[in-house]
């Protein structure tokens, strides 16, 4: 299981008011709690947050297919985040992760309240909830420990791995800052057969996503940050780019129910056979 984060008095000094909110609104993740319950529950909060953000009424299809969409796609969420989601989007705590049009973040929903509309905002949602998981696991509170030896570096990947394996079938999934590693050490043990290439249209495909399409945006940045500037997209678009196939392999494992923490084990056991 997932070690338990801290979040003492310590923690929270690190953390925004919205960070602890993000974190404090994730128990009971909508695919914990039983079918009936969830298809009484989640049409009453779609109806809240519609009325939250101006949208008086919603037409019955929109209706279902939003919480069947809901339902397969943001399981990991709590009903809780569905509606501080909208909140946030309301305060503009979303609005860097939202996508842009004409350089402003894209809010509008129409006056209408379609799956649409409500997958772009979870979306932005889920974004800025990794940003949030991301800062607390970032201000654990440190313990002094004894260097390590050089033959434990692999060990402790491995470790790692299964940290953020059983932080993702949570819905607490870290993106990590090396991804490639993580997807070689897959394609050695079998679970895929291959390693994802990375290209030009997927750079410009993931730089978009970023930057919006708003060319005046992108000349301020370069302005701003110089001639580092490509640079830097390019290494969080493909860090962003691996870090998905990555998720993909996890879910992959989680549905095949292929028992990862045994073969890590397995691994660990061999290699702590060699070294003696």
């Amino acid at each position: 299981m997932l070690p338990t984060l801290k979040i003492n008095d310590e923690v929270k000094q690190t953390l925004g008011s919205v960070d602890i909110q993000i974190i404090e609104s994730e128990k009971q993740p909508i695919r914990t709690v039983d079918k009936q319950t969830i298809g009484k529950m989640l049409p009453n909060v779609i109806m809240h947050v519609a009325k939250d953000v101006g949208i008086l009424d919603v037409d019955k299809y929109s209706l279902i297919r939003t919480v069947d969409i809901i339902g397969r796609y943001y399981s990991a969420l709590s009903l809780t985040e569905i509606k501080l989601a909208f909140e946030l989007l309301m305060v503009g705590e979303l609005d860097q992760h939202l996508p842009q049009s004409y350089g402003q973040p894209d809010k509008n929903h129409y006056n209408k309240f379609t799956p649409e509309y409500v997958t772009k905002v979870l979306n932005a949602y889920k974004r800025r909830k990794n940003k949030a998981i991301i800062k607390l696991v970032n201000n654990q509170p440190k313990q002094e420990a004894l260097p390590k030896p050089k033959k434990l570096v692999f060990s402790d990947f491995l470790n790692e791995l299964l940290v953020r394996y059983n932080a993702f079938t949570l819905g607490k999934y870290i993106p990590y800052m090396r991804p490639y590693p993580v997807l070689a050490f897959f394609k050695h043990i079998g679970i895929s057969k291959s390693i994802p290439e990375y290209n030009k249209k997927l750079l410009e495909k993931e730089y978009q996503l970023q930057l919006g399409s708003d060319k005046k945006t992108h000349e301020k940045q370069k302005l701003k940050i110089g001639d580092e500037y490509s640079l830097i997209i390019h290494i969080s678009a493909e860090n962003q780019f691996y870090n998905e196939k990555i998720e993909e392999l996890f879910n992959y494992i989680k549905k095949k129910e292929i028992n990862l923490k045994k073969i890590i084990d397995e691994i660990k056991r061999t290699s702590s056979a060699i070294d003696q």
